[in-house]
């Protein structure tokens, strides 16, 4: 990551599964996401209301330069490729999953919750 030093503490904002062995919040269920989506490869995520992370960043860290050969077929010409990525290292400090009621607070009520139909709340009012 950019304009990252070690000791800064960042809030991630996407999360494609949430939660532990026996509960499990997925992004896209087979019934939300459509054909277009599947085909190109765009991850779904969670809503980033749903939950709070919390990360500590503790280092930054290169891996080895390597080297690799690149040459077209039929033709004597070969490209030597340097690549040497860096990586971040980041240490989970907070997971919390927020709860309905949060949410409606938060909200102020805004919150449309799936199965909840117009014909069905006049019908039962």
């Amino acid at each position: 990551m950019k304009n990252v030093s070690p000791g800064d503490i960042l809030r991630f904002n996407r999360a494609s599964i949430l939660g532990s062995r026996d509960y499990t919040l997925k992004a896209g269920s087979a019934s939300t996401e459509s054909y277009d989506k599947r085909r190109t490869g765009e991850p779904n995520y969670l809503d980033e209301r749903l939950f709070e992370c919390r990360v500590r960043v503790m280092g930054i860290e290169t891996e080895p330069m390597t080297f690799k050969e690149k040459k077209k077929r039929r033709n004597r010409h070969r490209k030597i490729v340097r690549s040497k990525h860096k990586y971040t290292l980041c240490r989970v400090m907070q997971v919390r999953a927020k709860g309905l009621d949060e949410l409606i607070q938060g909200e102020k009520g805004m919150v449309l919750l799936e199965g909840q139909e117009k014909g069905n709340a006049d019908a039962s009012a």
